[in-house]
């Protein structure tokens, strides 16, 4: 094979990886929900509240919301590495031993922290780090919980509640901090955290503890590509986070009424893009790309015009469009890629490398703090053109390569010819077989395709190895590259 038609085939991969299942059997599928769905979103909802998380600040006598503290970077330091070392050392079927213990944790020191403020600095300072301990093991169930319990259809209704309940929590958690301050940082997520352990009772076991475990092949494009573009929107993210305009020149209410508009528009155009187009994951990241570079040039424009304040009103809000369409798509991209998988090694590696970003974004943050927004719009304007032009680039390079691949057509299997590569599923595979197969191709996975036969996991399964087997392929991947036109 040339290298021509290996790149090709490495392209067409990361297509074929990173498009969507048909439309109409996402539509179908989303009345199909599952329970661990629901469950998921309720470790989602957990993880927001901990972005308003009242805590004790060593540094102030309060039991007070996140402040650019040293307390905040040690919290953050810490939920990262944890969450980073729950994914490398946690197997898939002990997840939810580790929520029994992780959660109780979490209630019994937040409490703590909370009876404990303003009096013993040291003992607030362990409760500080063993929440956040807590949390990153929290963190890394739900991703666990997030790749390989769900559905395609299952992880875009998750990602959507997710993205949604940080807007719908921080307007629910101001509004309960005006009736009282504990109110809203203190009451408010503790019950969020007690009605989460409540329901991890009512969790079919089956389905957080007998995930599969099946080393498929990953090709290194995909994984790449993923990698590289969710690194880049944690930085650029972090970027945007560091940015703080003088409240001489903006209204910081009105910053966050423009930032929730933004963030409601965004939601609403990846809402649409997943629903009615197959390649929703391109289309979004080149949409975010542009939306960052505007942003910055809305905030150079307005140093130019005399410090602006509709400029910078602007720019809060395409921050906020940008901030959402790639948080989105980041979560569906990284599900995407481990679909119907459960590669750990290179689950673990990509862990590691986010986990360093996130780190490093911290850093980032804190100097952003410190840098004049003069020198920032004028170098990130051009940063940020480059990086649009680069990922339109590539997404029009990787979609040619993907059009010009040659198309595999399925042919009888001739008996004088038995080292042919194409094998006719339906000359070989058995009834039951053929129903999974069909479904499979159609993008639904294991478990979408058992309640969809109303058969049990572990028969699908057994089907599903047997297609593989008898069709010779590999992966999931591999199945829909040489089956996929002819249904």
């Amino acid at each position: 094979m040339s290298v021509s038609d290996i790149t090709r085939e490495s392209f067409a991969e990361t297509i074929v990886t990173f498009t969507e299942q048909r439309m109409e059997e996402r539509r179908s599928n989303i009345k199909k929900l599952s329970f661990t769905s629901f469950f998921v979103m309720m470790l989602m909802l957990t993880l927001v509240s901990m972005m308003y998380l009242g805590y004790f600040d060593f540094n102030h006598d309060s039991f007070t919301l996140f402040v650019e503290s040293h307390t905040k970077s040690i919290f953050f330091l810490v939920m990262v590495s944890m969450a980073c070392l729950g994914v490398l050392v946690f197997k898939p079927r002990n997840v939810n031993k580790s929520l029994y213990i992780s959660i109780p944790v979490v209630i019994v020191f937040f409490i703590f922290s909370f009876i404990i403020r303003g009096r013993l600095v040291v003992l607030g300072l362990i409760s500080t780090i063993m929440i956040a301990a807590g949390i990153g093991i929290i963190a890394s169930a739900a991703v666990l919980l997030f790749i390989y319990s769900l559905n395609s259809t299952e992880r875009l209704v998750s990602s959507f509640f997710l993205v949604g309940s940080s807007v719908i929590y921080f307007v629910f958690e101001r509004a309960c901090s005006l009736v009282h301050p504990y109110l809203g940082s203190f009451v408010l997520p503790l019950l969020i955290m007690c009605a989460l352990y409540l329901t991890l009772f009512f969790v079919d076991p089956y389905d957080v503890t007998e995930l599969e475990v099946r080393e498929e092949k990953i090709t290194w494009l995909p994984v790449l590509t993923m990698v590289i573009m969710v690194a880049i929107y944690i930085i650029f993210t972090a970027i945007f986070t560091g940015i703080k305009v003088p409240a001489n020149l903006v209204n910081p209410i009105w910053t966050n009424v423009f930032f929730y508009i933004g963030v409601f528009l965004g939601l609403v155009v990846v809402v649409i893009l997943h629903f009615f187009n197959r390649y929703a994951i391109f289309l979004a990241w080149i949409i975010w790309a542009i939306f960052t570079t505007v942003a910055y040039q809305f905030g150079m424009s307005a140093l130019l015009n005399g410090n602006s304040g509709l400029l910078y009103y602007l720019m809060y809000l395409t921050i906020g469009f940008a901030n959402i369409v790639g948080a989105f798509t980041s979560i569906m991209m990284v599900g995407k890629l481990f679909e119907d998988k459960t590669h750990i090694r290179v689950l673990k590696v990509v862990s590691i490398i986010l986990g360093v970003c996130l780190l490093i974004s911290r850093i980032v943050v804190l100097y952003i703090r410190g840098t004049q927004m003069t020198n920032l719009f004028s170098v990130m304007q051009f940063v940020s053109l480059f990086m649009t032009v680069a990922i339109v680039s590539y997404m029009i390079y990787a979609f040619l390569q993907w059009r010009s691949r040659p198309v595999a057509k399925i042919e009888p299997v001739k008996t004088a010819e038995p080292e042919s590569l194409y094998v006719n599923p339906y000359n070989v595979l058995t009834p039951k077989e053929t129903k999974v197969f069909e479904l499979l191709l159609m993008g639904l996975t294991l478990r979408q395709i058992a309640g969809e036969l109303k058969m049990k996991y572990d028969a699908v399964n057994f089907h599903y190895k047997n297609i593989y087997k008898k069709l010779e392929v590999n992966s999931k991947i591999e199945l829909i590259l040489r089956y996929g036109q002819k249904l």
